[in-house]
């Protein structure tokens, strides 16, 4: 399912552009709860209301991504694309509760879920750019480039540190609290680099905020 997601989201940026893949990739909170009834089996159900407001808050992301990211678009988006990150979302939908079944259901330990999901997943991923000749693009790069390398290690280190942390979240809470965890880390991107780059805000920011907003107050409310 990693590897599907990764593979599918990737390819639909041949015919996509980024900003649409993000605003998909911020949709999947729905999926997941849904998928988590037929999945995980805990018993959970989620209401009206809790669907609502991961409709706003997923709505409130993509608005947020799409505003910060409109400027870079450069290809016109294809039917193609469209479909490949529709399988793209369902598998990232499918992904956290698999893992809150290993984790919590199953009881499987933290680093052996890291090591097994990852270990499968880097293979699939290399033998499809070693097929598609990225593979051999990428070496050449890092062979003029080897500065970069140091960049993806320190990428590497910081993102395991993070996938920690995401699994704990659904060890001890569930799979979309953990996709929620996720979102909120989109938000404090965002935000920061506001303060690091000194970017405008837009309408476009003002309004994906609100809906955000919304989202969020739905979510207090439901849970009340």
């Amino acid at each position: 399912a990693i590897a599907l997601s990764q593979g599918t989201g990737s390819v639909a940026l041949q015919h996509v552009n980024y900003p649409v893949k993000v605003a998909f990739k911020s949709c999947k909170l729905v999926p997941t709860m849904a998928f988590s009834r037929y999945i995980v089996r805990d018993g959970k159900r989620y209401g009206v209301d809790d669907y609502a407001a991961a409709l706003f808050m997923c709505v409130g992301l993509a608005l947020l991504s799409a505003a910060d990211l409109a400027a870079h678009a450069e290809r016109d988006t294809q039917a193609a694309g469209l479909m490949l990150l529709v399988v793209a979302v369902c598998s990232d939908a499918v992904i956290p509760n698999l893992q809150e079944k290993l984790l919590r259901g199953l009881k499987l330990p933290l680093g052996s879920m890291v090591v097994l999901s990852n270990a499968g997943s880097f293979l699939v991923v290399l033998a499809f750019i070693a097929a598609t000749g990225e593979l051999g693009r990428a070496v050449a790069y890092l062979r003029v480039h080897q500065d970069a390398a140091l960049w993806l290690l320190a990428q590497g280190l910081v993102g395991y540190a993070g996938l920690r942390c995401y699994l704990n979240v659904i060890r001890g809470l569930s799979g979309v609290a953990g996709v929620l965890a996720t979102s909120a880390r989109k938000v404090v991107t965002l935000v920061l680099s506001f303060i690091l780059f000194k970017k405008p805000f837009t309408g476009s920011h003002a309004t994906a905020l609100a809906v955000l907003a919304v989202g969020v107050g739905l979510g207090i409310r439901a849970k009340h």
